[in-house]
């Protein structure tokens, strides 16, 4: 409207907000979750039990691990393949305890 009108009268702006939180900027933000870690190439070296571990492990293959158990998507599409060798593979499989 315009302001000569004498029925014109200023907008009335409700304020409305959050409670304040302290320690930030006033914007948060959404953290990605971290991607799956893999376990390095083992041949068994680097054992320091001098008493012998009694297990043989018959693959060297790395194992992947989802942090805290959850897969994290892009788009709905999780970043690593669920069903492929690197995220099924398990050594547990491959070790015989003596």
């Amino acid at each position: 409207m315009n302001p000569s009108n004498a029925y014109w009268a200023p907008p009335q702006y409700k304020r409305t907000s959050l409670k304040p939180i302290s320690g930030n900027l006033g914007f948060l933000f959404n953290l990605p979750y971290p991607d799956p870690i893999s376990t390095p190439f083992s041949n068994g070296e680097g054992d320091q039990n001098i008493y012998g571990k009694r297990e043989l492990v018959g693959t060297v293959l790395p194992e992947m691990f989802a942090i805290g158990d959850i897969l994290p998507t892009t788009g709905g599409i999780p970043r690593l393949d669920p069903n492929g060798l690197a995220a099924t593979h398990s050594r547990a499989a491959y070790t015989v305890r003596v």
